[in-house]
């Protein structure tokens, strides 16, 4: 018995240049079809997951959180040596014997990446609502209040509610969840809001 499916995660930053890029195509063409041994009984499907800095920002996140975006992948791996050592080298993932458990021995931890990883993406969904919002005056509370102070704990259905409704802010109160006043930007029209 094997596996049914593969996951293959593809550091894309050297497949644009010869002779990674045809060396790449033709393995993903190799597997475009599941490989299927009835004889056998192997039957596996392969599938390629392609990233951009993602992969070292993800083992970023085994450390620490980070809003930071990186255009260029240098600033990241620089970020990254300052938690722990990492080299983008064959001999330096042999000598790992496997980057994940590296890690974990030296204090990352992979429940603490999956959770900035989630924070991330919860954080983007956000301001790809409020962006628009914002710039037509809808949406006005402070960015502060998005958040609660519990960092666990996210308001996001509060946020696309508040975000979404169609009434202009002078027409909606402004709830806060975590308590406490939230105060509309100047010229917006709407006051300032005690939560009872």
């Amino acid at each position: 018995m094997g596996y049914s499916h593969i996951f293959c995660i593809i550091d894309m930053d050297t497949k644009d240049k010869e002779p990674e890029r045809s060396q790449y195509q033709k393995l993903k063409a190799k597997y475009a079809k599941p490989i299927d041994k009835p004889k056998k009984g192997i039957y596996c499907e392969v599938e390629f997951f392609e990233t951009h800095r993602c992969t070292e920002l993800f083992f970023l996140y085994y450390f620490r959180y980070t809003s930071r975006p990186y255009e260029e992948q240098e600033p990241l791996l620089k970020d990254l040596n300052q938690c722990v050592e990492y080299r983008k080298t064959i001999e330096f993932f042999i000598k790992t014997k496997g980057l994940h458990g590296y890690f974990e021995r030296n204090g990352g931890s992979i429940e603490k990446a999956i959770a900035n990883a989630n924070r991330s993406m919860d954080e983007r969904i956000i301001q790809e609502l409020l962006l628009p919002l914002q710039t037509n005056n809808q949406c006005t509370f402070k960015h502060q209040y998005i958040l609660h102070e519990n960092e666990k704990n996210y308001y996001i259905p509060f946020v696309i509610g508040m975000c979404l409704d169609s009434t202009g802010p002078e027409d909606r109160p402004a709830a806060n969840p975590s308590g406490g006043t939230i105060e509309h930007p100047p010229g917006s029209g709407a006051t300032s809001t005690q939560r009872r």
